[in-house]
């Protein structure tokens, strides 16, 4: 039963959801052809990294390829799919604001979010934007586990949920360094890698199984973290105008953050 002290809070908080909702349809949406044309080849039986060149890991795709099953390839689908993964994104940014900080603060970072995103061209599903929803969550669990180290509960959780972003973006890999950190007992460290190697381990299994697993191997690990980034374009340095701007929103949200 909702206390009715979170009445007003959880009011606010659909506001916001039902705002964010409006602007992405009021506002131009970006369809990466990649979300439309990986799904459906894997649709008309090609193979990823075999008969597809895909410099990711591919959980976003296979669950894009699912979806799409279930309504069809078209760009309202996207943007409808899309536009889930952002009320997630501002309902766990809702919860695990207000569990780590305050109600008050929960619902100006909710507000703060949808803003921002449009500004910088977040009006779309791509790998990183999918990783959002579960970063938070990993983030939540971490931080539990930095305050309660004896429970191996939020550990081996928040160990899934590594593995799982490593399975959408291989990039993920960067986060087991706030991890470790956070995870001072060794043990437990050690427990945490062995379970975020699960859903990796599983996925190279099923790319084994289908005799295609040096191909997933060289495009989706060694490609992209020792050949595709030396290549032209690949490394494109912010202009003068998009660091003024992140400059300006950061600065006003450290300002809320401070006065809150």
């Amino acid at each position: 039963m909702v206390r009715k002290s979170l009445y007003l809070p959880l009011f606010l908080l659909s506001l916001s959801v039902l705002l964010h909702v409006w602007l992405s349809y009021s506002l131009q949406f970006i369809p990466w052809p990649e979300m439309l044309t990986y799904p459906w080849l894997i649709s008309q039986r090609y193979k990823l990294y075999k008969d597809i060149i895909l410099p990711y890991t591919p959980g976003l795709i296979y669950l894009l390829s699912t979806y799409y099953r279930i309504t069809n390839f078209s760009v309202a689908s996207l943007h409808f799919i899309s536009i889930i993964f952002f009320v997630v994104t501002d309902v766990m940014l809702f919860i695990v604001s207000s569990r780590m900080h305050s109600i008050k603060m929960a619902l100006y970072s909710v507000l703060f979010f949808v803003v921002v995103m449009f500004f910088f061209e977040g009006n779309t599903l791509w790998f990183d934007s999918a990783l959002v929803p579960l970063l938070l969550l990993l983030i939540f669990t971490i931080s539990r586990v930095s305050r309660t180290q004896e429970n191996i509960g939020p550990i081996i959780i928040g160990a899934l949920l590594f593995g799982s972003l490593i399975v959408i973006k291989q990039t993920s890999l960067v986060f087991i360094l706030p991890a470790a950190i956070a995870i001072k007992n060794k043990k437990h460290l050690f427990i945490f890698i062995c379970c975020a190697a699960l859903p990796i381990i599983m996925l190279s299994i099923w790319f084994w199984l289908q005799r295609i697993f040096p191909e997933y191997f060289y495009w989706s690990w060694l490609h992209p973290l020792f050949v595709h980034y030396r290549l032209p374009g690949f490394q494109l340095p912010p202009t003068a105008a998009q660091l003024v701007g992140v400059l300006v929103f950061f600065y006003t949200a450290f300002f809320i953050r401070k006065n809150i």
